[in-house]
């Protein structure tokens, strides 16, 4: 299981669309920094589908509470610590810049 990393928001980057293209079933993304402008990007189109094919996501509070943004339900907020424990407990990450 891998976990999928992204700073870019994605009004501006391409990141989070290439990440899509070769995720997985049953990856995880975690959006952190910029990349958090996701929670007003992604539809319920796309929510459903990445939720049909056990893709989790997750978010950086902290970036998050920085952007003055309010968290959609398809997305699960983790702290620094969080953060940490989803590195360990995947087999390996993929950061996209």
């Amino acid at each position: 299981m891998i976990l999928h990393i992204i700073n870019k928001s994605p009004f501006t980057h391409s990141c989070f669309n290439e990440c899509l293209a070769v995720c997985t079933d049953g990856a995880s993304i975690l959006f952190i920094e910029d990349g958090v402008l996701a929670v007003n990007a992604i539809d319920n189109h796309q929510q459903q589908s990445l939720s049909a094919r056990d893709i989790t996501l997750y978010v950086l509070e902290a970036d998050i509470k920085a952007r003055g943004l309010s968290l959609g339900a398809a997305f699960k907020p983790v702290n620094d610590e969080g953060f940490v424990d989803l590195t360990a407990s995947h087999h390996s990450s993929q950061s996209w810049f």
